[in-house]
């Protein structure tokens, strides 16, 4: 084997594979030989390859012309556009000819080579048994190229739309059409346009149960390829079925080229307009033509860039000529005649040159006085003076030239003197009942006024006025004093209980009324003993009460107490005190008491007394000997001095033993007192 690729390239291989580099056309020859002979064959432009680049060419041209753009390219089909998105087609080719161009512009080239449809797969259904299926049964495809699957053949049992898929390999729906299929046993063509993307297992189905087309059952043999474009691989179903679609024609995408940019430069037609005098019997040259009477002439010139320049000539032959004239101007004007200028009343006498020809100019000049006029002018501010077209509203010093009868200019000189409106922002205070006056207004509401009074000049006086109207104030007060203290309530000073009112003066100086309630607070407290408690009472005061009370050994409870009394079970004999303080941090005398009740636990009544276990946290055993058979009672208090249990003995029972379950107490410290008339005994436990 020896194969020629026409660019130089060769392969001794069977099937070789070969890549061009180059865009062109390519005649590709095989020279084979073996022990029987040699063979060769050659096929000219075989191989075709596209050049991605275009070029085209760029024209200049005179305004109105036509203009010719050129592109290039080897093979294939330029299109012409007239925007770059090329949105706009004109033309196909590779010339363009645009007319009567006035304006540049740009036009837009792209080569484009286009294929064949290529038809491929089962050319018909005939090549195996087979039947109408109801179902909705589906080829699997790849494809290998951008392409689209333009049309197939089907078989149909009956006339029914039918729904066709174009799916990915998960079953996703990337296409699909509704299309009416005849009866059709010999084929119908049915047109798809499916864009085929690049990818493999994509399927073609029919989406439903009631397809009734034509499926082969057996015979079927994949792949099928389509080119080197499309391979039909499979079915959905078992080996040997081919279903429903056949004879596929598959478009191939065109290979585009690059966009090339033509540019078309209009030179503009140059045109002028002149107006050319000469004295009689001279001529003018104009391109290559002599003018020599009055005219109006168009010459057509060539200019640089070789378009037309056209000349419009107004030609005027002049003759020499004297001329009369009377001239009025205003003192200050002047009036100017060939090179002389003139501002006094006159006759004069001129020569010009008109044309290159001699005119003479008799001038009568008459030069006519202006007038003028000095004012004074007063205004307020915001006023306006007019004069003519002139609005004045500052001080200042103005001049003003108007026209007067004659024509002439009238200066008016005015001298302007600016009162000013003088505004005055006040805020003013009053009482609730007492009245402000601004000019004739009289107000006595808060709120915010503006007056205006006249000046000594006649302007405007503006007075705003912010007023602020205070209400008599009404304090009501309660306070709570210890004796001996005092309240101070502007100029008064009080120190006992009672209802006083007081007038003084507010921040604004309106009357403030406050009326107040005085509580001297003066707590009073007591001591007192009970069947071998120490009593005490608080009474008057400010309740909630600070109670201290102390004994020989110092301080014995600080409590808070609302209603002021209780009791505390002393142990020792001594002197103890009371110390009340109410909530209005008032104290009440000391109250002393001497306690001289306390008997000793071997006291003669009781004898051998036992209680256990001590501490305990269940049950607490008491124990004595009671000589007299007397009644006694037995009570457990908390170191507050409250009773917690209370157990009464009656007379006649010398031999006491008891067990008392305290397991609901609270842990602490607690007192069990034995009383007996006026004899009492204290022992202290602890609750564990």
């Amino acid at each position: 084997w020896f194969w020629s690729f026409g660019d130089g390239a060769s392969s001794i291989l069977q099937n070789p594979t070969h890549t061009y580099s180059i865009p062109g056309r390519y005649t590709v020859s095989l020279l084979t030989s073996n022990q029987y002979g040699t063979d060769s064959v050659s096929v000219s432009n075989y191989i075709s390859v596209f050049d991605n680049n275009i070029s085209s060419t760029n024209v200049t041209v005179c305004q109105g012309e036509n203009a010719t753009l050129n592109a290039f390219s080897d093979f294939g089909v330029i299109n012409w556009y007239s925007d770059s998105l090329l949105t706009n087609f004109i033309d196909t080719g590779s010339t363009l000819t645009i007319s009567t161009l006035n304006n540049s512009t740009s036009f837009y080239s792209r080569n484009e080579l286009s294929f064949d449809n290529i038809f491929g797969g089962p050319n018909n259904n005939t090549f195996g048994s087979g039947g109408y299926y109801q179902g909705n049964r589906h080829l699997v495809f790849d494809n290998y190229r951008p392409s689209k699957l333009v049309s197939v053949i089907v078989y149909a049992n009956s006339d029914s739309v039918r729904h066709i898929e174009l799916r990915n390999s998960s079953n996703l729906v990337l296409q699909d059409t509704l299309i009416f299929i005849p009866y059709s046993p010999q084929g119908f063509r049915v047109n798809l346009n499916f864009d085929l993307p690049v990818e493999n297992n994509l399927q073609l189905g029919i989406n439903g149960s009631n397809s009734d087309l034509f499926r082969n059952d057996n015979g079927a043999v994949f792949p099928y390829n389509i080119s080197n474009i499309v391979s039909i691989t499979g079915t959905n179903a078992s080996l040997g079925y081919y279903y429903f679609f056949y004879d596929w024609e598959i478009e191939v995408q065109s290979c585009l080229s690059n966009v090339s940019q033509s540019n078309i430069s209009v030179n503009p037609i140059s045109v002028s307009s002149d107006s050319l005098s000469i004295c009689n019997g001279d001529s003018i040259l104009i391109g290559s033509n002599y003018y020599s009477s009055t005219g109006i002439y168009i010459d057509t010139l060539i200019t640089i860039g070789g378009c037309d320049s056209i000349i419009n000539t107004s030609l005027f032959i002049g003759n020499s000529s004297t001329n009369n004239q009377n001239i009025t101007i205003c003192s200050g004007q002047s009036y100017t005649v060939g090179s002389n200028t003139y501002s006094i009343s006159g006759n004069y006498s001129d020569t010009v040159t008109f044309g290159g020809c001699d005119s003479i100019i008799n001038t009568n000049l008459t030069v006519l006085n202006t007038s003028g006029l000095q004012q004074s002018v007063y205004l307020c501010s915001g006023e306006n003076y007019i004069i003519g077209n002139s609005i004045y509203s500052q001080s200042g010093n103005y001049i003003d030239t108007l026209i007067s009868f004659n024509g002439c200019d009238s200066v008016v000189y005015t001298q302007i003197f600016l009162n000013n409106n003088y505004i005055s922002n006040n805020i003013s205070s009053v009482c609730d009942g007492d009245t402000v006056f601004i000019g004739n207004s009289s107000y006595f509401s808060p709120g915010n006024y503006s007056d205006t009074l006249s000046t000594l000049n006649g302007c405007d006086s503006i007075v705003n006025t912010t007023l602020n109207v205070y209400p008599s104030l009404y304090e009501y007060l309660s306070f709570t004093i210890c004796e001996g203290d005092s309240v101070v309530i502007g100029n008064s000073i009080y120190y006992g209980s009672g209802s006083f009112s007081d007038t003084i003066l507010s921040t604004y100086n309106c009357d403030s009324i406050i009326s107040s309630i005085i509580n001297q607070s003066i707590p009073i407290g007591s001591l007192s003993d009970n069947m071998g408690n120490l009593n005490y009472n608080v009474s008057a005061g400010s309740p909630p009460y600070n109670i201290q009370l102390y004994g020989p050994n110092g301080l014995v409870f600080n409590l808070i107490n609302n209603n002021g009394s209780g009791n505390y079970t002393p142990n020792l004999n001594g002197t103890y005190y009371l110390v009340v303080e109410d909530q209005a941090g008032c104290y009440s005398d000391t109250v002393f008491y001497i306690v001289d009740f306390i008997s000793s636990i071997e006291n003669n009544i009781f004898d051998n007394v036992k209680i256990y276990p001590n501490p305990t946290n269940e049950y607490l055993n008491i124990e004595f000997k009671n000589y007299r058979s007397q009644s006694f009672i037995i009570i457990f208090e908390n170191t507050l001095g409250q009773e917690i249990l209370r157990h009464e003995i009656q007379e006649g029972n010398q031999d006491f033993s008891q067990q008392f379950n305290i397991s609901e107490f609270s842990k602490g410290i607690y007192y069990i007192k034995l009383l007996f008339e006026n004899t009492k005994i204290v022992e202290i436990i602890s609750k564990n």
